[in-house]
Order: structure tokens, then sequence, then C-alpha cells
């Protein structure tokens, strides 16, 4: 069904080559039949076409990022989020091509504009995803020298099971432990 999608848009498209919609339409079917460097050339042509297509430029900034074209996804991601302001796929597509580019903080306010977007939705929960992935690259990368921070909480926690009883320091040890199995999301506050 795809392959004749992407015939008769290629028809269309020869006799009207100027239809930016259409190449964004080639564009989607050539990506879903894992032609990328075609489907780059049809979006590509779109925003020749209609540079402020925002729905353009968001697949086009998808797919260049899919193939490690990181600056090129970057701009056109960028132009879509300022197009398509309300668009949680291309804040999330944004989000995305910035954390592949190690630029945590900037991807971290992407990740957070779709949460605001689509708290409950799936593309959230893959923004939630995103920011989990930060926090804990941010966290390894800080725990590469001593943090003082750290050292200090643990100085107090120490000082406060030194004036305990042991039966109390070996509850809160055990109540410690069992969060630790689980594991703890960095990214809430409460935990």
């Amino acid at each position: 069904a795809l392959e004749e999608s992407a015939k008769v848009l290629e028809n269309l498209l020869h006799q009207n080559p100027g239809l930016a919609p259409g190449w964004v339409a080639l564009g989607v079917a050539q990506a879903r039949m894992h032609r990328e460097d075609d489907a780059i050339a049809s979006f590509q042509k779109a925003v020749t076409l209609s540079p402020s297509d925002g729905y353009a430029r968001k697949n086009l900034g998808a797919i260049l990022a899919r193939n490690e074209k990181l600056a090129d996804a970057i701009e056109h991601l960028r132009k879509a989020i300022e197009i398509l302001q309300h668009d949680s796929q291309a804040w999330l597509n944004f989000g995305m091509a910035l954390e592949q580019s190690d630029e945590g903080s900037q991807a971290d306010l992407a990740y957070q504009k779709v949460l605001r977007l689509d708290p409950n939705g799936e593309i959230g929960k893959l923004a939630e995803e995103g920011l989990t992935r930060i926090a804990a690259s941010s966290f390894r990368k800080q725990n590469a020298g001593i943090r003082p921070d750290a050292m200090s909480y643990c100085l107090g926690a120490l000082q406060r099971f030194h004036e305990m009883p042991r039966a109390e320091v070996q509850k809160i040890t055990f109540e410690a432990a069992m969060l630790g199995s689980r594991g703890l999301d960095v990214n809430d506050p409460a935990e």
C-alpha cells in the first residue's frame, strides 16, 4: 500500500512539482519504506517550496536526526517549533536531537515543554524517558569526582546514626536498602 501511495504521489508531483504538501506526503511514505535518502530529498524540496511549512521542517528534522545529521536536524526542528508551538511531537523531536548532540540542558527544556503539552499521552511518556536519561547521564558525569554536597549529606547522616539506638539504625538501613533495590526515579523529588 505504501509503494502504491508513493507512486501515486510521484505521478502527482511530476505533473505539479510545486505542491509542498505533496512532497511532505511523499517523504513520509518514503521514510516508512526505509528509503531515507529519498525521504530527505522530498522533505528538502517541500521546505524549499514552503519555508514556513512546520510539518515539512518537523519531518525533515526528525529524519536528519535519525541519520545523525544533528546540526541540520536541530536547525529545522528549531524552526518547526517556532511555527508549530503547540505540537508536542515537534518538541519531542527537538528534545531528542538536542539530547543526541549532548545538549542536555536544552533537551531538558524541550522535554519539559512536551510534558506541559501532553502530560498523560504517549509523547509525554517518551519525554519523561528522555528526562530520566538526561538526569542519569548528568548524575554520572557529576559523580566523576567527589561532590561536596553529597559528602556533607553523608557526614550528617553518619552523625545522626551515631546518636541513634542500633535497632533504629538497622530499621532505617533496611528501609533504604528496600528503596534502593526497586530503584529511585531521579526526576521525582518526593522519592
